[in-house]
């Protein structure tokens, strides 16, 4: 039996997948080539609407890393209120200012950081959240 077959045939884990919600090209192009280079399957989002339609179309998506200004504007009610629903999905959501202690929603799944960030830092804390799941 040739070895190198035998390894290929393995499953090989399946990678996360982050979707980033950001109406800033290039904030939302840089997080996702970044998050792809670190080893995450990456979707991405412009609006509150686009994201739903996005995560609908696709069920298998492990977290979300959103920017507070594009889920303020337009269709941002009714993403809080689909993200209160999906209350195990973790959710990274960066802000202009963020004072200790102030999430989304309290959850162990749920988690801020301050703009601007440092990817490495958004890196962290993902990992950190898929973990809590």
């Amino acid at each position: 039996m040739d070895p190198l077959v035998n390894e290929e045939s393995k499953a090989k884990p399946r990678r996360k997948v982050i979707l980033i919600v950001d109406e800033d090209f290039l904030s939302r192009w840089g997080a996702a080539e970044y998050l792809r280079e670190t080893g995450f399957e990456v979707i991405e989002a412009v609006s509150a609407e686009e994201a739903m339609a996005a995560f609908r179309a696709n069920s298998a998506i492990d977290a979300i890393f959103c920017d507070d200004h594009t889920i303020s504007g337009a269709g941002g009610k009714e993403f809080y209120a689909w993200l209160e629903k999906h209350l195990n999905l973790p959710v990274l959501l960066a802000q202009e200012a963020v004072d200790e202690g102030d999430t989304l929603v309290p959850l162990s799944t749920r988690a801020n950081v301050a703009k601007p960030y440092a990817m490495s830092d958004v890196e962290q804390r993902l990992h950190t959240l898929l973990a809590a799941r």
